[in-house]
């Protein structure tokens, strides 16, 4: 070699797709490489890692060494082949490249020399090896795919670590319930289901009392709440809610384009159950912490029919209950203005509208009251936005990180924060699609009994507000209240 190298980068990876038994790969590679540079008297520096091919942000010890790099401190980086460097998209391949341009970083393997930024040669070159690592890449996940798609289509897991208390069986390609484990899982659902706990509240008991989460940390309001809506528990295999999109980012998918079958698996979650945490979690989404308590028996119920708001309750210190009028700023600083009513004119209103739509049950043919459904259609379309909304945020930390702006410490830090955000959300998605699709299969016989069982149970004056506010949200999912003068009006969105 004719360059004048002295100080070198080396750099190993491993991706998790590539076992092929090979479990010592890394450290063969190592052995190569330190023994071809020490030949040659050059002083080393090994990055390594095991990591995906895909995407840079998923490769920590590659961001370490491109920073490295742009901070001249290497004349070489050394690796195996070249497209040990990047198969991900165009863009990224991009990234890496012009680092080493820019700082005229040569880049080493055992058997050839890129000189990216003098040689216009190599720089065609190292792009057609790109396009073929990436081709080749994209045919080894394709495969992958179909494989996980014929599994998933069996009832067989195909996802990697299945949730607590599953743990896998590669022999079996299953899953099996650990004894071990399962204890725990019942007591979560239990504190859910029977002790009313907030999924906050089970996270906080659990690391007071030092229990461990499924990968072996604290535990995560995000953790719980994924296993509590998880559907593997209730026997199903499903796959395919997520897919990349032609830029690399992972995308939530219609549930109806999901792959759902019945497993083989033990079952540790009625539909029952299921439905009723189902349910809870919608009832308390975005409540304020009265509504949530269910202080006053129309908490988390009466919504503003003028800007969407939730209305609060109080009292006038006499035992009159109100529902407080709305007083939303609007952006210009108008307040809304919603005036207040009487509780007892409210419950008045929602007797007048079960009387109108058990008539309506019984005389139809089967037919919805699609408010239910446009309802959670405009929850649906406005948690898509916070999704995008968070994912620019990502792209925005992931530029910064690259361009040096904070270490990696702190990018993991900011990215761990909007990742828990997106887990919710897409959890949260997936479920609203799954209550509308509950809620059309419900017969109108079936709902007419559900009705009227309701009906029996719920006393408005009960000295148990917090019970009388929980048997009201069994049936009914918002009130949506308008008042202009002596015009009320008050439109009920039955579950």
């Amino acid at each position: 070699m004719t360059h004048d190298i002295k100080d070198v980068a080396i750099y190993l990876r491993k991706s998790r797709d590539e076992t092929n038994g090979l479990t010592n790969v890394l450290e063969k590679h190592e052995n190569e490489l330190t023994t071809f540079a020490a030949a040659r008297n050059w002083k080393t520096t090994i990055y390594k890692e095991i990591a995906s091919a895909e995407s840079i942000d998923s490769r920590p010890e590659m961001v370490r060494m491109l920073k490295d790099v742009r901070a001249f401190l290497y004349d070489a980086v050394l690796v195996m082949e070249y497209d040990r460097l990047s198969r991900g998209s165009q863009y990224e391949a991009g990234l890496i490249s012009d680092a080493f341009k820019s700082t005229e970083t040569l880049i080493v393997t055992p058997t050839r020399v890129y000189d990216l930024a003098n040689n216009e040669a190599d720089e065609m070159l190292s792009e057609f090896e790109s396009v073929i690592a990436r081709n080749e890449y994209r045919q080894i996940k394709k495969r992958m795919a179909r494989g996980k798609v014929h599994g998933a289509k069996l009832g067989k897991w195909t996802q990697g670590i299945p949730p607590l208390p599953y743990v896998y069986d590669s022999k079996t390609k299953n899953i099996y319930v650990d004894e071990e484990k399962r204890p725990l899982y019942q007591r979560i659902k239990r504190l859910f289901l029977e002790e009313k706990m907030s999924c906050l509240e089970i996270t906080l008991l659990l690391n007071r009392e030092g229990v461990k989460s499924p990968t072996g940390k604290t535990w995560v309001q995000a953790t719980v709440y994924r296993l509590l809506l998880s559907e593997i528990h209730c026997g199903k295999i499903v796959y395919g809610k997520r897919k990349h999109d032609a830029g690399g980012k992972l995308r939530n998918v219609p549930r109806e384009d999901w792959i759902i079958t019945q497993g083989t698996h033990e079952i540790v979650k009625t539909e029952e159950e299921h439905a009723q945490i189902v349910k809870t979690l919608n009832e308390r989404r975005l409540l304020p912490h009265a509504a949530k308590r269910g202080a006053f028996v129309l908490s988390g119920l009466v919504k503003c029919a003028k800007c969407g708001r939730f209305h609060q309750m109080t009292t006038n210190g006499k035992g009159t209950i109100y529902v407080r009028k709305c007083s939303k700023a609007n952006p210009d600083g108008t307040r809304c203005n919603n005036t207040g009513i009487k509780e007892d004119i409210v419950f008045r209103m929602i007797e007048n509208a079960f009387i109108d739509f058990e008539i309506q049950l019984m005389n139809s043919q089967n037919e919805i009251d699609t408010s239910v459904e446009e309802s959670i259609k405009a929850e649906w379309d406005a948690k898509l936005l916070q999704l995008q909304k968070i994912n620019k945020r990502i792209d925005r930390l992931k530029e910064a990180y690259l361009d040096g702006a904070f270490d990696r410490h702190e990018f993991r830090e900011s990215k761990a924060k909007e990742d828990e955000k997106i887990e919710i959300l897409q959890v949260e998605i997936s479920e609203l699609e799954r209550e509308a699709d509950f809620l059309t299969k419900e017969t109108n016989e079936e709902r007419l009994a559900r009705l009227r069982k309701w009906k029996n149970q719920f006393k408005p004056h009960d000295e148990d507000k917090a019970k009388m506010n929980k048997i009201l949200k069994q049936i009914i999912r918002e009130l949506l209240y308008n008042k202009d003068g002596d015009d009320i009006s008050l439109q009920v969105k039955w579950t």
